[in-house]
């Protein structure tokens, strides 16, 4: 902002003396013009464009590798659903020392596909958001745009929905297709999560989400930046005894995209969360083995 001002006073002192020189020049007898004067339109494009660089650079920063300031949530009725808060952004260098080696290929990931016994996910209309819904014929879950808004919100007030699977032992895999989906995130949380609480927003949830242009892995409220594409299919690999969470694409012959190493101190649950309930359906499919 300092910057944007003296661009500002800048701009102004030029646009001045640029008039009081035309001014000058015009009452001149001999109607020459003074050809070491900057044009007019050339200096203040030129500042502009300066100031409106350093504003698109502020607002990128701001987005992305800064902390922002949590918007509060919004539990009204009509929206039945969690305006999006916006997480402690973690630094680049934060995110590469917690996550070193999400961008490159893990032979462990290969090994855990190989190894990890596929789980067939399903849900109960009890622990979802009743704006949700599971198609059991294509095996999908998709918002209900224009839903009639009832009096319950069902498990969760946010469109999130938690699987009827429970992990307390073993080493295990799912797949997510996110194709159709315009925003999302994918994990695990303790049963215990709070009806009002979003998953990846509390001490008790993990997820790698894909929202406002950027994907991420959340957990606690805080958001690791994920330097990797939006993937088309997401494998989530659960290790209880060793206290990992992973998160695959399947775009990429498993390349990993983040891993979390957690004290379980309990059971787990897959829990998905869909961005919105715009006029289009979002939609997350779940590709059987």
């Amino acid at each position: 902002m300092k910057h944007l001002d003296w661009l500002n006073t800048e701009k102004k002192k030029t646009e001045d003396s640029l008039s009081a020189e035309l001014n000058s020049n015009q009452a001149c007898e001999d109607g020459f013009y003074d050809t070491s004067a900057v044009p007019m339109d050339v200096s203040s494009s030129s500042i502009d464009s300066d100031a409106s660089s350093y504003a698109d650079r502020s607002c990128s920063l701001a987005s992305g590798d800064h902390q922002e300031q949590p918007s509060q949530y919004s539990t009204e009725e009509s929206s039945q659903e969690f305006v999006e808060e916006d997480p402690v952004y973690l630094s680049e260098d934060a995110d590469l020392s917690l996550s070193a080696g999400a961008q490159q290929h893990n032979s462990d990931g290969a090994e855990a596909a190989l190894h990890a016994t596929f789980v067939e996910l399903s849900f109960s209309p009890e622990l979802g958001n009743q704006r949700l819904v599971f198609h059991t014929e294509r095996h999908s879950m998709a918002t209900q745009p224009g839903h009639q808004v009832r009096t319950s919100h069902g498990r969760f007030d946010a469109c999130q929905w938690m699987a009827n699977q429970e992990f307390t032992e073993g080493w295990f895999f799912w797949d997510v297709d996110t194709t159709h989906s315009t925003g999302w995130a994918v994990g695990v949380a303790y049963p215990t999560l709070m009806h009002n609480e979003i998953l990846g927003r509390t001490s008790s949830s993990w997820c790698l989400e894909w929202s406002s242009r950027h994907l991420s892995a959340c957990h606690n409220n805080i958001k690791t930046p994920v330097k990797h594409s939006v993937p088309n299919g997401i494998r989530v690999i659960l290790d209880m005894a060793k206290g990992q969470l992973c998160f695959y694409s399947l775009d990429d012959s498993l390349l990993e995209l983040h891993s979390f190493h957690i004290n379980f101190t309990g059971p787990l649950r897959p829990v998905f969360w869909l961005y919105g309930l715009s006029k289009c359906q979002n939609v997350l499919t779940f590709p059987l083995q």
